[in-house]
């Protein structure tokens, strides 16, 4: 696997870890606070009781 991909796989697990952990501080993966809080808002709105 190319350097790259390597490295965007890392940000996803990141980002996904930090989701699923209900982490609300820190940069996830490399986003923005913007990004977070609409990363948040997708996730939750998925769950079963979301």
């Amino acid at each position: 696997m190319p350097l790259l991909q390597e490295g965007e796989e890392v940000k996803y697990q990141c980002r996904d870890w930090a989701v699923r952990n209900g982490e609300t501080e820190g940069v996830w993966g490399g986003t923005t606070a913007a990004e977070r809080r609409l990363i948040r808002r997708r996730f939750v709105s998925r769950l079963p009781d979301g």
